[in-house]
């Protein structure tokens, strides 16, 4: 079986399958230590399977999904991660603070939940925040919160790719127009923009500024070999791409993440160990923007980015903005 899996399939399917039934496992049953609020397409899967190959972290998994599906069918492309209690989805199916809890172990290991619906909200929504910011999690709730932030357009693109790929089944996530252009959906649709300031100042002022980070994706971003081939074929010496790992990578930003969650830090011969190709959504080079989108995109981002840096200070790798 595959090292990205191999860690705890067979545990975490005997762990909970009794608490998904009577609630009876007594190992199960706490909030998590660290949440992992997003943002969409800003390397929260790669972190993911980063933590998941770290004996000393017990990392969020959707167990229902697990326990429906045959252990076979699952790569490390496919592999659920998000529990997503969070979302309106699982408010609307009525799945309590008790089902939350249930996911985590209590074997004195920090538990990091990964929940992007958090990082989804825009002012005015607040779909996400109303349900963190329940008095009981208020009350419950002592961990750290975890942002990461990439470029915006860099981010928004890369949502946009992802969408287009999979019509027709993406066309109903949100009100988008996929007949129209990437600029014009930026500019006439909330669905690829991501708030960073909005949600980081939400989470600040309701949690302190002293439990709430953020991390920069491109610092947390590979050096990967050249490979030719699409994900999940082999690359271009007959590898597989789930066993290709980085040249490069930079460890200040994972060793700001392993800090936060209160482990100690790895190497970078671990990390890497941690990081499978197939979770870095590598595009070919066709599908990059030309100088001319960036630049009106740049100018729809601006004034967020701004307000940004007074948060983080300047991000040097957000050339654009600099």
């Amino acid at each position: 079986m595959d090292i990205y899996y191999e860690k705890n399939l067979k545990e975490w399917l005997e762990f909970y399958h009794d608490y998904l039934t009577d609630g009876s496992d007594t190992r199960v049953g706490k909030l998590p230590d660290v949440i992992v609020a997003g943002f969409m397409k800003c390397g929260s899967t790669a972190i993911w399977h980063l933590l998941n190959c770290c004996d000393d972290v017990n990392v969020s998994v959707p167990v229902e999904n697990m326990l429906n599906t045959s252990h076979e069918s699952y790569n490390i492309y496919n592999y659920p991660k998000e529990i997503k209690y969070f979302s309106e989805d699982r408010v609307n199916k009525h799945f309590d603070l008790s089902w939350y809890k249930r996911h985590f172990i209590c074997d004195g290991k920090p538990c990091v939940d990964i929940d992007q619906a958090i990082g989804q909200d825009l002012p005015g929504a607040g779909d996400a925040w109303s349900r963190v910011l329940d008095p009981v999690i208020l009350e419950q709730f002592t961990g750290d919160i975890i942002f990461l932030v990439r470029n915006p357009i860099d981010r928004a693109w890369s949502q946009w790719l992802h969408y287009k790929s999979i019509l027709p089944r993406s066309e109903n996530w949100g009100v988008w127009s996929p007949d129209e252009s990437f600029v014009y959906n930026l500019i006439n649709s909330d669905q690829f923009i991501r708030d960073y300031v909005y949600n980081i100042n939400m989470a600040v002022e309701h949690f302190g500024a002293s439990r709430v980070h953020v991390l920069v994706s491109e610092r947390l971003k590979p050096k990967w070999p050249q490979v030719v081939d699409t994900l999940g074929q082999s690359g271009s010496n007959g590898t597989k791409l789930d066993k290709i790992q980085p040249e490069y990578v930079d460890v200040e930003e994972y060793d700001r993440l392993f800090d936060i969650i209160g482990v100690p830090r790895k190497n970078s011969d671990q990390i890497k160990a941690g990081l499978p190709y197939g979770t870095a959504h590598i595009r070919p080079a066709s599908n990059k923007l030309s100088s001319e989108i960036r630049a009106q995109c740049r100018d729809i981002f601006k004034p967020q980015v701004e307000q940004l840096f007074t948060i983080t200070g300047v991000i040097d790798e957000w050339v654009d903005f600099i």
